[in-house]
């Protein structure tokens, strides 16, 4: 249509994975297919690398679904800190909670809508976070 923005799309593919799929006990070979960031197929069919902007080789290591931790405190909490080293420390720990295989978390409490809008905008890595607002 006239004056709508074509929306591009970002392939990337994971290939070689053992997948578990936390409803079989038995692992299946097979490539994962991620378009704008989220899965949309999980492929036992070769893969062609042209058709991918990024292409990672899990060399046979397992994937698992995506972990949610459902009470976190990424600053602060109880810490004499100034509220910027609070926030540069949670942003940290956002991160390594997303490389330790958490992709959601629910934020029990702290000063986090800068980070969370820093994550969703891309401006740096991190889980999905879903923050409770203030302390009870």
């Amino acid at each position: 249509m006239k004056g709508m923005k074509s929306e591009q799309i970002e392939k990337k593919a994971v290939i070689n994975a053992r997948i578990f799929d936390g409803c079989n006990p038995e692992l299946k070979h097979a490539s994962i297919v991620i378009e704008n960031n989220k899965i949309s197929d999980i492929t036992t069919q070769p893969i062609s690398r042209e058709e991918y902007a990024h292409v990672i080789d899990a060399k046979e290591r397992i994937v698992i679904p995506g972990l949610t931790d459902a009470h976190v405190h990424l600053t602060g909490l109880g810490k004499e800190l100034h509220h910027d080293e609070s926030v540069v420390r949670g942003a940290k720990c956002a991160k390594d909670m997303l490389m330790c295989g958490f992709t959601s978390i629910r934020e029990a409490g702290g000063a986090v809508y800068g980070i969370k809008r820093c994550i969703d905008q891309g401006v740096t890595d991190g889980p999905r976070i879903f923050p409770s607002y203030a302390y009870i």
